[in-house]
């Protein structure tokens, strides 16, 4: 019996140290992020975006997207989104708000952050806005009283 049980060992171990080599060897699966874009006229984009560390701004998600978009720094109050891919103001060429005329309807895309499976527009700005792996985050033209149609991590990322 107390053969048996030293034989056991050495194999108990070599186990051991296989599986923490292999575990080892496996890459380390990326944080990730959604964002949706509903560019006002129907269309509705959406990114998984990749990105490394547990954390990561909304601002810095949107710069590593895909998305063509531009946007104006307001010093301590952070970048205000201008354009996503054509829609809204083109800064520099135009004022970010150039769809604002101080009376009547003001277009210009909202910020809104996916909460209980639902988007509510952000307290905070993009550059402000801390993200975590699986955040969603969504942009809306129009006058910011619609949110885009919620969508969960799995369903913008499925192809990634």
């Amino acid at each position: 019996m107390r053969m048996f049980g030293l034989r056991l060992r050495p194999n108990l171990a070599l186990i051991f140290v296989l599986l923490i080599g292999s575990l080892a060897a496996m890459p380390a699966q990326a944080a990730r992020g959604g964002i949706v874009v509903d560019l006002g006229n129907g269309t509705v984009l959406t990114e998984c975006v990749n990105f490394g560390g547990p954390t990561i701004t909304a601002f810095d998600l949107l710069q590593r997207s895909d998305l063509a978009f531009t946007f104006q720094n307001f010093g301590s109050l952070g970048a205000a989104i201008c354009s996503i891919e054509q829609t809204g103001c083109q800064f520099p060429a135009q004022e970010c708000f150039c769809q604002c005329p101080g009376t009547g309807t003001c277009n210009f895309f909202g910020f809104y952050t996916l909460e209980n499976g639902a988007f509510v527009f952000s307290d905070v700005g993009v550059s402000s806005a801390i993200l975590r792996n699986r955040d969603v985050i969504a942009f809306s033209f129009g006058d910011g009283s619609t949110a885009p149609a919620p969508q969960d991590i799995q369903d913008i990322c499925k192809n990634d």
